[in-house]
C-alpha cells in the first residue's frame, strides 16, 4: 500500500502536464486539502492539550493520554503537510507559465513554513530555537491562508 502512494505522488507531476491544467488544478486542491487535513487537528489538538494542563494539572489521567498521543499526531501532521507541499510544488511546477506574485509568494510561504518544520522535527535544540519562533508566529499561518485565498480566487 505505501509503494502504491509513493508512486502516485511520483508519478501525479507527469499526470498534470498532460491535461492543461486539469490534474494540475487537481493537485492545488489536494495540497489544499492536505495541508488543512494535516494542521486544523493538529492545532486544535495542542489547544486542547494546553487547556487541559491548565485546568487539570499535568498529573491527571485524561492529560497523559493527550501527553501520549502527541508523538502520533506530530506524525500525522508532519506527512499530511508534506505531501500538500510536493501536491503544492507540483502545481506550481506545472502551471509555471501562470506565474504571478500571489503564486511567487504563496511558493516562498510555503517553503518557508516547511522548511522550518523540518528544521524543528529534525535538527538540534539551537536551530530548533529559531525554527520554532518561525514555524508557530499566527501570522505566518494567517499569511498563508490569506494568500491560499487569494490564489484560488486569482486563478478561477
Amino acid at each position: 500500500m505505501k509503494r502504491f502512494f509513493i508512486l502516485a505522488l511520483l508519478f501525479a507531476p507527469a499526470a498534470a502536464y498532460a491535461d492543461e491544467g486539469g490534474a494540475a488544478a487537481s493537485l492545488g486542491w489536494v495540497a489544499i486539502g492536505a495541508g488543512a487535513l494535516g494542521t486544523v487537528p493538529f492545532m486544535l489538538y495542542v489547544r486542547v492539550k494546553k487547556l487541559s494542563v491548565a485546568t487539570l494539572g499535568g498529573g491527571d489521567a485524561i492529560t497523559r493520554d493527550l501527553s501520549l498521543q502527541h508523538r502520533p499526531i506530530l506524525n500525522a501532521h508532519i506527512a499530511l503537510n508534506l505531501i500538500g507541499f510536493a501536491a503544492g510544488a507540483a502545481h506550481g511546477v506545472a502551471l509555471i507559465r501562470g506565474l504571478d506574485a500571489i503564486s511567487l509568494s504563496l511558493a516562498v510561504v510555503m517553503t518557508v513554513l516547511t522548511a522550518s518544520g523540518i528544521v524543528l522535527r529534525f535538527s538540534s535544540r539551537n536551530a530548533r530555537v529559531f525554527a520554532k519562533v518561525l514555524h508557530t508566529q499566527i501570522a505566518m499561518s494567517a499569511l498563508l491562508v490569506v494568500l491560499i485565498a487569494l490564489h484560488v480566487l486569482a486563478m478561477t
